[in-house]
């Protein structure tokens, strides 16, 4: 059936993806190279484009257990649908330290209060860090936000 090669074929992909990655491990290993592997995962876009919390063929899961973190790009505008798109992710992740990348520029992040906000929701929804992008299409004044933000969430 059309489903079941749907699924044969997206198994497929997370498995070579997770093949790649273990080759890169063990690359790094081999050169006893100090640097840390991290693995990017799309954790959805609002606003103009669609919204979608995928994976883009990666198995997050298997994936945690052999990266040193993992960088989640999420440029939502709603605060609490980061929160809970941080929470699914780390659940996925488990004890594998999970960064969410921000734009906190138009049209996902333009006022003071939704960066400062989606700092603290990313950060309590058990990331473990926060980092913004890119940095090209944002207004100097909002860097002044993102201060106020990150000393906000340290505050806490």
């Amino acid at each position: 059936t059309d489903l079941k090669q749907l699924s044969d074929v997206i198994k497929f992909q997370r498995e070579v993806v997770v093949e790649l990655f273990m080759e890169a491990r063990s690359a790094l290993k081999v050169a006893r190279s100090k640097k840390k592997l991290h693995v990017i995962a799309f954790g959805g876009f609002s606003g103009e484009y669609s919204f979608g919390r995928g994976s883009e063929g990666m198995n997050l899961h298997s994936l945690s257990e052999i990266v040193d973190g993992v960088d989640l790009v999420a440029y939502v505008t709603e605060p609490d649908l980061l929160y809970y798109i941080v929470r699914w992710v780390k659940f996925e992740v488990g004890d594998c330290p999970l960064y969410v990348a921000l734009r906190p520029s138009y049209p996902t992040l333009f006022t003071s209060e939704g960066i400062a906000t989606e700092i603290k929701n990313a950060l309590d929804a058990g990331a473990a860090g926060v980092a913004f992008y890119n940095y090209g299409w944002t207004p100097l004044r909002n860097f002044q936000w993102i201060r106020k933000g990150l000393d906000n969430a340290r505050s806490d």
